[in-house]
């Protein structure tokens, strides 16, 4: 969302012609991005141990 899209739903907000979000919703995406980042957390904990073995495997190559 844009600054200036922000700044006039806050402005719409406090004029009370929208709803802030409800705390339904807002749980509903945080449970949503807590769930992406650890599906995300575990695939870069993957590529991280790969990337290791890799180097471990090229310097013992070149010794």
């Amino acid at each position: 969302m844009t600054e200036r899209r922000r700044d006039s739903l806050n402005a719409r907000i406090a004029r009370g012609e929208a709803d802030p979000i409800s705390d339904a919703e807002r749980e509903i995406v945080k449970r949503f991005m807590d769930s992406y980042h650890e599906k995300h957390a575990e695939q870069r904990r993957r590529d991280l141990a790969a990337n290791k073995s890799n180097k471990r495997c090229w310097y013992q190559f070149w010794r």
